[in-house]
């Protein structure tokens, strides 16, 4: 497919914050339009591709798992861009490698017909152009040079201050955190520091990052003054900042090169440094590092209404999903007007539970009653079993990372296989590299998610679960609590997944253990007692067998056998309770689609006379 492709590229994290990546988007765009470029293209409009923060003279941004750029000259190389034209604002974004590493990468690209146009130097490399080549070279060669030279003298530079620096116990740099000044040439705290140290109090307690910001908004007085609004965000940088605790990590990349100039493999050395005045012991630091990893990334939403009080309207924040196209659900409050008996007007405020495709007409998902929801999943949850949910559960940093790496895999194979399916409708062939990458990737897919059940939840407190007060719950103005509630629930599931069918909604708990297969509640109306629970089913996989339960009863089937076996539940004097006739054809509506479960469908079909007339 033939496309215009814009790049945009900086190293250091100054560039990143300043106008280095604005400056060259306004300057390609310029160049675009006035040369026309996307004339004959096939498709209307250029795709940006942005490597901030990545550096060229490393050649990490060639790299296809590290810089955008590297990605893409892998595609192309294997036929997916073939005729496209790549722009930029200096060949030296490209790449600052030594030059005939660069010569191979752009030779490569031009057998498969790629245009590449350096703005600064005015020069359009392509297939029909040898002087192109020639310059290209050139430039490559005073980029490669302008690093070698720069890295050098910015190491020496720094050693000589950190040296000077160890030795009188002066700054390093002007630069520093917010808590701490410069006086007479050396580190001292201010009084920022106690707010640092109250930070780190408050999130051992078990308050999240957004509910603190909260608290430190309401703080008076100058000693309690910041360079910035408090938010969540902002109370996570400080606690994940090792300059609390006086350190500073170096990096030094030393570089030596052969006769001709070619760089051998860099030696990278890391070490930490004792700098600044210390505002938060070390063992202190480690353990909130433990607690932000077993916690919750978000804390949910808490807002303000119009009387300024804060409240935490949904304890389901970025849990709750459509059941029928996927999408997010939203809280949405509606407030109506109703004259009373007495024939007074009273505003009354409904809470529901909507989504976000149904609001844009997308879906026919209906809305909800979101009291209704929340005081029967809270109730449903208060009551469970956690043993088994705590056995194998994926709540760490580390089964994020997975996770993510996950969806990333996800996206390539989507990506190659939509090429793919191009290039066969057009009758061309696929490289076989293409083909390879999608079977890699799904692979690695099968690998990672083998890997995420050897996990195990920690820190979860389901004393938050199982021991509140549903009055304290409840109630939308005690946001510390629902948010401590929502905290924990998020280490346990993944997401819900919410149906109205007609007058009933049926929700589905998707639990970060994989032995809890399924969980689904079905919320039942009726004129007598309104909204009420009337079925959870539970599909469990256990070490050697499945389980697919009610509240009557458990049905369970070990593997390598084919005769299941029923358990009956025990009431409080160890009595069986019957086995409800509902559940049970409730039951056989939902397990037909799990493991096993035509089987155990035939099998409870068969026996149902059985079980009800003895």
């Amino acid at each position: 497919m033939k496309k215009l492709f814009i790049y945009h590229r900086v190293s250091t994290k100054e560039q990143i914050e300043g106008s280095g990546l604005d400056r060259q988007a306004a300057l390609i765009e310029r160049y675009v339009t006035k040369h026309n470029l996307l004339a004959g293209m096939e498709e209307p409009e250029a795709t940006v591709l942005s490597d901030p923060g990545i550096s060229a003279y490393k050649g990490h941004n060639l790299e296809r798992d590290k810089g955008k750029l590297g990605l893409w000259v892998y595609q192309s190389l294997n036929g997916m861009w073939d005729g496209s034209h790549l722009v930029l604002e200096s060949l030296d974004r490209f790449s600052r490698l030594f030059p005939f590493e660069v010569l191979k990468h752009l030779m490569a690209l031009l057998e498969h017909d790629i245009t590449i146009h350096d703005i600064y130097n005015k020069n359009i490399i392509n297939n029909g152009n040898a002087e192109s080549i020639t310059k290209a070279i050139n430039q490559s060669i005073r980029a490669n040079d302008e690093s070698v030279f720069k890295g050098e003298r910015i190491r020496e530079g720094w050693a000589d201050r950190r040296e000077t620096a160890k030795r009188t116990g002066t700054i390093i740099t002007s630069k520093r955190p917010t808590w701490i000044d410069i006086e007479d040439k050396k580190y001292v705290l201010n009084y920022r520091a106690a707010i640092v140290q109250e930070i780190f109090r408050l999130y051992q307690t078990g308050i999240g990052t957004p509910t603190i910001a909260k608290i430190l908004q309401k703080k008076k007085g100058d000693n309690w003054k910041w360079v910035r609004g408090w938010s969540g965000e902002l109370v996570h940088k400080i606690l994940t900042n090792p300059r609390v605790t006086g350190k500073i990590l170096i990096t030094e990349i030393v570089r030596e090169y052969s006769e001709n100039g070619k760089p051998k493999p860099a030696t990278k050395n890391r070490y930490e440094m004792d700098v600044y005045p210390i505002v938060i012991a070390q063992d202190e630091f480690n353990l909130v590092q433990e607690l932000l990893k077993s916690r919750r990334p978000s804390q949910g939403r808490v807002t303000t209404n119009k009387d300024q009080e804060e409240v935490k309207h949904n304890l389901f924040t970025g849990i709750f999903r459509c059941a029928l196209c996927g999408g997010g659900m939203f809280h949405n409050i509606v407030k109506s007007k109703r004259k009373t008996a007495k024939g007074e007007e009273k505003i009354e405020e409904y809470r529901y539970i909507r989504c976000i495709g149904q609001r844009d007409d997308l879906c026919d998902n209906m809305a909800m009653d979101y009291n209704i929801i929340e005081d029967i999943i809270t109730g449903r949850v208060k009551g469970m079993d956690f043993s088994q949910l705590l056995e194998d559960s994926t709540t760490n940093a580390a089964a994020d990372i997975i996770r993510l790496k996950i969806e990333e895999s996800k996206r390539s194979i989507e990506e190659n296989q939509t090429f793919v399916d191009s290039q066969i409708s057009k009758g061309r062939k696929v490289a076989p590299a293409i083909r390879q990458e999608i079977f890699d990737e799904i692979e690695k897919i099968k690998t990672l998610e083998a890997e995420l059940t050897t996990f195990e939840v920690r820190g979860v407190d389901t004393n938050v679960l199982t021991s509140f007060n549903s009055t304290e719950l409840f109630n939308i103005h005690n946001y510390p609590l629902r948010s401590r509630y929502e905290r924990e629930l998020g280490k346990l599931v993944n997401r819900i997944t919410l149906l109205r069918d007609g007058k009933n909604y049926i929700a589905q708990l998707f639990y970060k253990n994989q032995s809890m297969l399924k969980h689904i509640l079905i919320m039942v109306n009726n004129k007598k007692k309104g909204y009420h629970l009337a079925y959870d089913l539970r599909f469990y996989r256990t070490e050697d067998s499945y389980q697919y339960g009610t509240d009557s009863f458990v049905i369970s089937i070990k593997d390598g056998e084919d005769m299941p076996k029923i358990n009956f539940i025990n009431d409080e004097d160890g009595k069986n309770v019957p086995i409800n006739y509902l559940d049970y054809t409730m039951l056989q509506n939902y397990i037909i689609t799990m493991p096993r479960g035509k089987e155990i469908f035939e099998w409870m079909k068969r026996n149902v006379s059985f079980l009800f007339t003895t």
